[in-house]
């Protein structure tokens, strides 16, 4: 759910490029699309760790989630925190790239 808006905003822009005839122009709308949501993606996982991280149940309340023996150390949270961060971002860039691409495919 969390990577629906950057596959909604690539399709969009894809289709506003094709139908305005910035054909010329695409492969720089393309990368500037997928940094655009890079970077709203880094936003949104910088502020829900600090959430996370100043919270100072966190790790009972993942313990209690995943039904864990013992609570999760405040250095693996973080590094779960920033590796998952990493990893969304990625995967919200390729995929906003993907859509659009697949989209201008279609079209041609």
């Amino acid at each position: 759910m969390i990577l629906f808006p950057g596959a909604v905003l690539g399709y969009y822009r894809a289709k506003r490029c094709l139908s305005s005839g910035e054909k010329s122009n695409y492969g720089r709308i393309i990368k500037n699309t997928g940094f655009l949501t890079l970077i709203i993606m880094i936003v949104f996982c910088i502020v829900s760790a600090m959430i996370a991280l100043n919270d100072p149940y966190t790790g009972e309340n993942l313990k209690s989630m995943f039904h864990l023996k013992s609570t999760i150390p405040e250095d693996a949270l973080v590094i779960f925190i920033i590796s998952g961060g990493i990893f969304l971002s990625a995967v919200q860039y390729f995929l906003t790239i993907a859509i659009m691409r697949i989209k201008v495919d279609k079209i041609n």
